[in-house]
This record gives C-alpha cells, structure tokens and sequence, in this order.
C-alpha cells in the first residue's frame, strides 16, 4: 500500500525584488513479502516491511538591482525503512532498520553587465545512512549451516554506518566582445571542493555462529543452542574506511568567431586532486593516499578515452578500482564549421589535431614506508603520452 501527501507554497515577499518557495512531500508504502518458509504460494510473512520518506525544500530569490540576483535553496531529507532487508527466507529479527537523512544546500550570486557577467556559487551536502540490527552490537545472528538455503535469525549479521559529506565553490567571469563582424567569448574561473566519506561496518556480537543440522531429526531449534549437535562461526567482513577528498582548478578558455558558423577555441585548465585515508589504528595519522595534478590546455568537452588511455599504457587496468586518478590533457585546436540548409539540413565538419596530450596519474600508498610506481602493483600507478590525430565529418538532419 502506498500513500503520498504532498504540497507547495510560493509568492512574492516584496513585489519584484524578494520570492520565496517552499515545497514538501511524505511518501509511506508497506510491502508484504511472500513466506517461503511455507508450501502456500499465498502466505506472507508476519511484518511488512514499512518504508517511510519525508522531503521538504525551500528556495528564497533577492533581486536588489536589475543586474543582480542572489539565491539561497536547502532541502532537507529523512528516509526511513522498517525490516529493510527482510526476505522470504530469513527471520524478520535478522533484518535491519534504515535511517537515512540528507541536508542539501545551495547559494549563488548572479551579476551582469551588458558585455560581462560575474556567476558565484557555494554547494554542498551531508548525509549519513544506518543499518542496524533490532538487538543491537552485542547479540550475534545465526545463520542455519546447511546445503541448499541457509536462514537467518535473531540478529543482523553487520551493523553499518555512512556518513558522506562535500561542500564546494565555484566563480566564473565571462565577457563578450564585437569587432568587425566578429565576436569572441572569454571565461575565466576557478573552483574548489572538499568531500570525506566514512564507512564503519562491524559483524554483531563479533562473530556469526552457524549451527548444523541434527542429522537425526533433520531440524534445529535456533532459539535453545544446548540442542545444535556441532557448530561454526565466522568473523571478519568488517569495514572502517576514513577517507578525505580535496579538488581545485583555475581554468580560462576563449571563444572566437571570425565570420558566422566558425568558431575556434582555445583553453587551459590547472587542477589537482588528493586524496587521503586515516587509519583505524589510533597510532598512525592521516596520510596521503593518492594524489593528481594537471596543466591542460583544451578546447571544451574535449577528454580522452579510457580505451584508448588504457591502451597507452598497454594493460586493460581499471584505474578507479585502483584508487587512482586520471587528468588527460589536450593542446589543442578545434575548429567547426557548420552550414544549414532550408533549415532543415545541416553539414558539420570537425577538424581537431591534439598537439601534446599528458596523461597524469599518482599514486601514493605506503607500505611499509616504501612507495612504489609499479604499473602492476595495486600501490601504484603508471603514466601515459599519446599524441592523437582525429578528422570527423557528420551529417546531421533536423526537423
């Protein structure tokens, strides 16, 4: 069964200068899960598994000139789910209990001029998500030892927290100017953002214990461990990842129009990325993890590919799995010609040559206190040059 219950309000504070909107909505839904414990393909089991989420936003717009606008949005989520993983199979106490709230916020600054406008942005968000059994971190799940379906009972096997945040800026410049018949675009600006995410995630009462099945009577009473003939456990699985993040880049690309339907641009762009862990042994610190920085100079969207990255370096490697980080960079030149006919027909001709392209990737794992650049070893990471030479033609029909 579902149900949702939703509503806005917006309008004027002070007529053409100060706006306001505020929005809301409740969703709530109970499933119920079909019991596999039984030979009725009808039967359920006893819970359903409740879903409930609330959102609310609110936007407030201030104009104190004709040239200037500033926004201010923050959005508020709670989303919460009863037996979240519960199945047809496992005991509903096996199952965990969801909590996930999120804080989104943004503000913006707008100014132009009548060949220049100035744009300044501040975002970010926090959330975190829970998943937690009913009895808590001391009680242990069960898990019946067996071929075939394995049940679970009593407790979750893990409890597990999230928790990601990221806040981050950006400004941009931009002016326009006419000469002769031709116009040409700069844009200037720089960005910067900071991020961690933290997962912990510990196996309830330190261990799972899994009993086997009495051989005799074919069954076995979870509930009363003096009955269970023999028994195993198992540990591990556990996760505490303490991780940081920090981005920023300057950047200036330029757009130039000597005569209708030509455009060349040019750019560059300044960036690096680090990357840092902190260990759960309270006696080592924050360390680098890994790092990458790149001077590229590029015209826009123009990035390389990951077959043709990886087939620079020779080895089909999945860099993200690695925890590495790829800044292809082009020097480039791109030029477009575009000609419509009876606007309905368009001819397009892209014609780029990528004059110098790097390819930068580091990283900075310590084991013990040796750091390695081996390609082949999961602590490092290679680098890569590739010169490419690309002639594109398109043909593009519009109704």
């Amino acid at each position: 069964m579902r149900r949702e219950f939703s509503g806005e309000l917006r309008g004027p504070i002070i007529k053409d200068r100060l706006h306001y909107f505020l929005g809301g909505i409740l969703l709530a839904r109970d499933v119920a899960v079909p019991d596999l414990t039984t030979i009725d393909p009808h039967d359920v089991r006893a819970v359903q598994q409740n879903f409930r989420d609330v959102r609310g936003i609110a936007k407030i717009t201030f104009l104190p000139t004709a040239r200037d606008r500033f926004d201010a949005l923050g959005s508020v989520t709670r989303g919460k789910t009863d037996y979240a993983d519960i199945t047809g199979l496992d005991d509903p106490s096996a199952s965990t209990k969801v909590v996930a709230p999120t804080t989104v916020y943004e503000f913006g600054w707008t100014h132009t001029s009548v060949q220049s406008s100035f744009n300044a942005r501040l975002a970010g968000f926090n959330a975190s998500e829970s998943h937690l059994g009913g009895l808590g971190v001391n009680v242990p799940g069960i898990q019946v030892f067996r071929l075939g379906r394995q049940p679970l009972f009593q407790n979750s096997t893990f409890n597990e927290r999230l928790k990601p945040t990221s806040v981050g800026g950006n400004v941009t410049y931009k002016r326009e100017t006419s000469f002769s018949g031709a116009s040409n675009l700069l844009v200037v600006g720089g960005d910067y953002r900071r991020g961690s995410f933290r997962d912990v995630r510990t196996r309830n009462g330190g261990l799972t214990w899994f009993p086997y099945v009495d051989q005799v009577k074919g069954t076995i009473d979870v509930t009363n461990a003096r009955s269970w003939p023999d028994a195993a456990s198992q540990w591990g699985g556990e996760i505490h990842l303490n991780s940081d993040v920090e981005d920023a880049a300057v950047f200036v690309q330029d757009y130039l129009t000597p005569i209708p339907n030509v455009t060349i641009s040019q750019g560059a762009r300044l960036g690096r990325w680090k990357g840092y862990l902190t260990p759960i042994d309270t006696a080592g610190g924050r360390f680098l993890a890994a790092r990458a920085q790149a001077c590229l100079q590029a015209s826009d969207k123009t990035f390389l590919e990951d077959a043709l990255f990886h087939g620079v370096l020779g080895q089909a490697i999945n860099l993200e799995q690695r925890g590495a980080r790829k800044y292809p960079g082009h020097s480039n030149l791109d030029l477009r010609l575009e000609r419509v006919f009876a606007k309905s027909f368009s001819f397009t001709a892209d014609l780029f040559n990528a004059l110098a392209n790097d390819a930068i990737i580091e990283r900075n794992l310590t084991v013990n206190d040796q750091v390695t650049n081996d390609p082949t070893s999961v602590f490092g990471a290679a680098r890569g040059r590739v010169n490419p030479l690309a002639l594109q033609i398109g043909l593009r029909l519009e109704f």
